[in-house]
């Protein structure tokens, strides 16, 4: 079972198999381990704002394991609540987005055939 990617700059990763979005099948014929993953920088006028959230991306793995074509399908930014669940916040939605997306276009494969359409989810959080 895959197990989170540890918190750096107060962001973590998680696996797609532990968010709400799953591989497509083409995913799921092809072993798609990761063998680089990078945290995103948290970006300052987010954490100033004590925003958290998360980005949904989308992307093509290339044979070589490289990620290409990736976009964001979906997000979520929320103040920093005591409360369990924050409801999302349509503006400013994109805060997170650039970050996510840097992060995720550093990713590496093992090197198989390509895959289209895989999805993985970025979480970002503030310590305490």
């Amino acid at each position: 079972m895959p197990r989170q990617i540890p918190a750096i700059a107060c962001a973590s990763i998680f696996l797609t198999s532990l968010c709400p979005f799953v591989g497509n099948a083409e995913e799921q014929q092809r072993d798609l381990r990761p063998i680089v993953m990078v945290s995103p920088v948290y970006p300052r006028k987010a954490a100033s704002r004590r925003l958290e959230g998360w980005v949904a991306v989308e992307f093509t793995v290339t044979a070589d394991g490289y990620v290409e074509d990736a976009v964001v399908i979906e997000n979520c930014v929320r103040e920093n609540s005591p409360t369990p669940i924050a409801e999302c916040k349509d503006n400013p939605g994109k805060v997170f987005n650039r970050a996510a997306l840097k992060a995720v276009e550093k990713f590496r494969y093992l090197s198989g055939p390509p895959v289209v359409g895989k999805r993985h989810v970025v979480n970002f959080e503030l310590d305490g």
